[in-house]
């Protein structure tokens, strides 16, 4: 259970937090992650979100994500880009985080996940449509398979780098095409709150997984 000592301080800390919303810089990250992978005509390019946050680098940030991932190079500036804000970044998944979007998602200082939200976990994939040629002969599979697996790569080191879990748990979850809920979140250290749990964060601090029989990463 979470002691007295932890539950007054996430109450200052909530507090904190409500004091800094007033000023927030409001960032959404809503549909596709690049430009090949817009959805319904947007997509979140890293130059956008870079000139934002550089307006005032000690701005608080709140960021609301929505998305079903794509390009991970792009998710990639994106979340350097967060790590190097020098104002409290908060970011809020609503309802899904799947994919490259988690690279993001890993990039702020707290990470708040809805009862409901998804995360879904999958090795690096390629549309054909601008991507392939109209032929596709081994040489070309090879390396495409090649770069698919530096982009997982990519993704799972960030992952394990941001968050609880050890690199060979991610590996292994993106490799079985996990998804997880918001309490497998915040097993992991995916997210760091429940958003209407008032003592996820606590609980989050004072309660780590482990490790069971099998070798899967369990609470």
């Amino acid at each position: 259970m979470p002691s007295n000592m932890q539950r007054a301080r996430e109450a200052v800390r909530r507090m904190e937090m409500t004091l800094a919303d007033a000023r927030a810089l409001r960032l959404p990250i809503v549909g596709g992650i690049g430009a090949e992978w817009a959805e319904n005509g947007r997509a979140v390019r890293a130059l956008d979100i870079a000139a934002q946050l550089r307006q005032d680098r000690h701005r608080p940030v709140r960021v609301t994500i929505t998305s079903n991932g794509g390009s991970v190079h792009e998710a990639k500036r994106i979340m350097h880009e967060m790590m190097d804000h020098r104002g409290h970044v908060v970011a809020r998944v609503p309802e899904r985080c799947h994919s490259a979007a988690g690279m993001i998602l890993a990039g702020a200082g707290h990470r708040i996940g809805r009862p409901g939200s998804r995360y879904l976990l999958h090795p690096a994939a390629f549309e054909r449509d601008g991507i392939f040629p109209r032929r596709l002969d081994a040489n070309r599979l090879r390396r495409l398979a090649v770069d698919a697996d530096d982009a997982t790569e990519t993704v799972v080191k960030a992952l394990a780098a941001r968050c609880d879990a050890p690199e060979w748990w991610w590996r292994m979850a993106i490799g079985e095409g996990r998804e997880l809920g918001a309490m497998g979140a915040l097993n992991v250290g995916l997210i760091a709150e429940v958003e209407g749990m008032p003592d996820s964060a606590a609980w989050a601090t004072a309660w780590r997984p482990g490790v069971d029989g099998t070798g899967r990463w369990v609470g």
